[in-house]
């Protein structure tokens, strides 16, 4: 009898251990579906704003070439009317002598700068429709190097403000740096020099120092700071980044 009553609390005692350690699989288990669950629908949310994120992205570039396609539709007619001129000029100076001659010369000689700056404009929006057509490489689009001068690589070339559709540049640097920079690198001192500049004058003076990093071998580009402003727009911002790498402030 007290055999069989031992057996009995035995037979029990596993019993209630088997069920415990079922108890605690199930138990584990539900916290497992109930942690993969979560982090299901974490994921799911943050993949969801990353569409929408994205789908903006999108629609800003979709637009900004929009633009970019008009202002180059813009800036051919403009070559067009000052090849025109030139011809016309030119063919004036077989009919014309002395002074007026001269004069002729002169004014052929701006039209044909104003010409080229105009192709160089060009040449940049099209690199800009390319770089946002073109599907991201993972780089970021930075493909050229930090440009270098007598004193090694730049690290950053200045500090751009905005303020009411203009802009500010700031050569970046000690007084020695920034009379290296001004004196090396063709329009940095002309940009630095103007105050505020309009959206034309800045897009002139970075062109030519755009056409410097180009020019070099290998071709480099400069890095500047942007310090955003209220009411800068992403176009206000995208004009900087035709010429510059940006770091934004």
């Amino acid at each position: 009898m007290m055999f069989s009553r031992a057996e009995e609390r035995k037979s029990d005692l596993r019993n209630t251990t088997v069920m415990e350690v079922i108890v605690a699989v199930i138990v584990v288990l539900l916290f497992v579906i109930y942690f993969k669950d979560s982090k299901f629908k974490e994921q799911t949310a943050f993949y969801a704003a990353e569409v929408s994120r994205l789908e903006v992205l999108l629609k800003e570039e979709s637009n900004r070439v929009k633009e970019l396609r008009r202002e180059n539709s813009d800036l051919k007619e403009k070559i067009e009317g000052l090849a025109a001129q030139v011809a016309r000029l030119k063919k004036l100076i077989g009919s014309k002598g002395g002074t007026t001659t001269s004069d002729l010369l002169k004014e052929i000689d701006r039209l044909e700068n104003k010409l080229k700056f105009a192709e160089a404009e060009i040449n940049k929006l099209k690199s800009e429709i390319k770089r946002l057509q073109d599907p991201v490489d993972g780089k970021g689009g930075k493909d050229k190097p930090r440009c270098r001068i007598s004193f090694g690589e730049v690290q950053y070339l200045a500090d751009i403000y905005w303020r009411n559709g203009q802009y500010r540049f700031i050569t970046d640097g000690s007084d020695s740096v920034v009379k290296a920079k001004e004196d090396e690198i063709p329009g940095v001192k002309e940009l630095a020099d103007a105050g505020w500049l309009s959206p034309s004058t800045f897009r002139k003076w970075a062109t030519v120092v755009d056409n410097w990093g180009d020019n070099q071998t290998p071709q480099c580009i400069f890095y500047v700071r942007i310090h955003l402003a209220d009411k800068m727009s992403a176009k206000d911002v995208t004009l900087i980044e035709r010429y510059f790498y940006k770091l934004v402030v």
